[in-house]
């Protein structure tokens, strides 16, 4: 057995996509409110809830699809966030095109008496911008560790920035900004954070967290330790993702219009004299008309399927091809997964478990991310020390004892003949702690283990089949 030194496993997990939910109109956005509900956006302009089983509700939750402009594919309710103190205040805020063709940023609150119900009429415009073409909008929403509300808007669209929108730092067009929603500041609906990077700076929009993007689609942020990571749609032939650090203090410029990707793309950019940042991973176009659109996703910070854990996924409207970053000793490492038909993935989402779900605008669905490695996975509402459970309905086949233990144990695992099988040894993080093979004989087969710098938690020994993963939770006390 060797001990693993990475904070995730470099081993792939088995990816795969499992119907979730269906019957939905161009779904973009899978958010959650904290509880066991998704809400499932539509570009046309409604917000629909699903529960933990996956049943669609019988009326959107909200419906503004009279106001909302749908003629341009990147047109159309775009982002939805839910305030940090949502339960306690009803407020949630969403990012959509006017009938004007212009973005609106504004605020609802949940009906006072039915919970599944937003109450229209509590419309509250907060940000409205200007959009000089109908592409290239962004439009996600997401709440940073730090309490403010993060913001997405391309570069004004066309093509080629013909403004050099990316690099003015005087529009938000080709940025994403940070605003604190629950104060204000001057004659704004909202506040400006005294820590944004331009505060106070002249010919600089203050409301700036970060520059030099085109088109934003998405950006999260991870749950475990605040890094965001931001998926930004390419021109001619690079998609990138790109990381900004829970450390840093904003103000950073990703390099467009100057640079797609790390590549040099025009000089009559009138550049923002910030160096860029070149991206932590990209990949170029095929040769197909849609040859390339990149679909931001999430790090996985779930409970179920161990070797996703810490690792970023994401895809690509276009190919439907999924892919996960994540560092290995400092090197960042952009690896395939799997492509998966019928393609058009348009969003992700997770769930109050960190599961993670996305969604197709050709299909109409909501599909759930698995991997197939782990026997029937559950998707439903846990408590907190159910969501640290590794499903698998073939553990009967291990015994471990005593359990709990002090690092010493062992186990038994029954076969019905002679095999060898790999045995890992994780963390309730994911983290490997011990890997390495066992030999089975026909019958019953018994190791022993003594791990005494173990600390005190939750882990699991795997051992991975023929029909798949067989697992066992112990703790260490």
């Amino acid at each position: 057995m060797t001990a693993a030194v990475n904070g995730q496993s470099d081993l792939l997990p088995k990816f795969r996509l499992q119907d979730f939910s269906s019957g939905y109109d161009q779904p973009l956005g899978i958010v959650n409110c904290g509880d066991s509900r998704l809400f499932i956006v539509e570009r046309t302009g409604r917000i629909w809830i699903c529960d933990s089983a996956g049943n669609k509700s019988a009326n959107p939750f909200l419906d503004i699809s009279d106001s909302v402009l749908t003629a341009d594919d990147e047109q159309g309710l775009l982002g939805l966030a839910f305030d940090p103190d949502y339960s306690a205040n009803r407020k949630f805020y969403i990012n959509y095109i006017s009938k004007t063709g212009n973005s609106r940023i504004s605020r609802f609150k949940v009906s006072l008496n039915n919970p599944d119900s937003a109450d229209r009429s509590t419309e509250y415009l907060l940000l409205h911008l200007g959009q000089p073409f109908p592409n290239h909008n962004g439009g996600q929403l997401q709440f940073g560790p730090d309490g403010y509300l993060y913001a997405s808007f391309g570069d004004g669209g066309d093509a080629a920035d013909p403004f050099n929108n990316g690099q003015d730092l005087n529009t938000l067009l080709g940025k994403i900004i940070r605003i604190d929603v629950h104060n204000t500041t001057g004659n704004l609906r909202y506040g400006i954070p005294p820590t944004n990077p331009f505060v106070g700076m002249a010919g600089h929009r203050e409301e700036i967290w970060a520059s030099g993007l085109r088109n934003p689609w998405r950006f999260t942020f991870d749950s475990q330790n605040g890094n965001m990571w931001i998926g930004d749609v390419g021109q001619n032939n690079w998609e990138e993702i790109n990381f900004q650090p829970s450390t840093s203090t904003g103000g950073e410029n990703y390099g467009w219009g100057c640079w797609e990707g790390a590549h040099f793309f025009k000089s009559n950019c009138d550049a923002s004299n910030i160096p860029p940042v070149f991206p932590v991973a990209e990949y170029p176009h095929t040769t197909s008309a849609c040859s390339g659109s990149i679909i931001g996703g999430y790090v996985y910070r779930g409970q179920q399927f161990p070797r996703l854990m810490g690792k970023y996924i994401y895809t690509d409207f276009c190919t439907g091809v999924f892919r996960t970053v994540y560092k290995d000793h400092d090197v960042w490492v952009n690896r395939y997964l799997r492509t998966e038909e019928p393609f058009s993935y348009t969003s992700f989402g997770e769930n109050m478990n960190g599961d993670l779900f996305v969604s197709s605008a050709s299909s109409g669905e909501i599909y759930a991310i698995v991997d197939s490695t782990i026997i029937t996975p559950s998707f439903t509402a846990q408590s907190e020390n159910q969501a640290m459970r590794i499903n698998s309905a073939n553990d009967g086949r291990l015994l471990l004892y005593p359990n709990p233990n002090t690092g010493e144990f062992t186990v038994q695992m029954s076969a019905v003949k002679e095999e060898t099988l790999p045995v890992t040894i994780v963390n309730h993080v994911g983290q490997v702690i011990l890997s390495g093979n066992r030999s089975l004989h026909e019958g019953i087969n018994e190791w022993s283990f003594s791990i005494l710098d173990l600390k005190k938690g939750i882990y699991f020994i795997q051992v991975q089949t023929e029909e798949g993963t067989v697992a066992k939770k112990f703790s260490v006390q």
